[in-house]
């Protein structure tokens, strides 16, 4: 009975973790469409940059391609779930890849959204 309470419990909380991954790689592809947005706002504080922020980070990142490739994982984070089967295997795996995702977004949006200097 308590294993298989804790079969259910694993099998949730790897749920959870992947619910979370979407949400994470979503944002990833709304920034990455975003590019125009982001670009008119580049060029009233970098009028000679033809790079975003005057970032390579950023200009690699926002960009429609990347947001392509987003989608692609998007559907690799979901089939992975039905080609793992072992429960213990999936969480490692999501948890790994969750904190990948999670270390991205700061990446990006603190890159994004934070003060300019000068």
């Amino acid at each position: 009975m308590l294993e298989e309470i804790q079969n259910r419990f694993g099998k949730l909380f790897v749920w959870f973790l992947v619910i979370m991954e979407l949400v994470s790689i979503s944002s990833l592809i709304a920034v990455s469409f975003s590019q125009e947005h982001f670009q008119a706002i580049s060029q009233g504080i970098y009028p000679d940059s033809d790079i975003l922020f005057n970032s390579l980070f950023l200009d690699i990142i926002v960009s429609e391609t990347l947001g392509y490739l987003l989608f692609v994982l998007l559907f690799i984070a979901i089939g992975k779930e039905f080609l793992i089967k072992q429960l213990k295997l999936r969480v490692y795996y999501n948890i790994g890849l969750l904190v990948f995702l999670l270390s991205v977004n700061g990446l990006v949006f603190n890159a994004l959204y934070a003060p300019i200097p000068g």
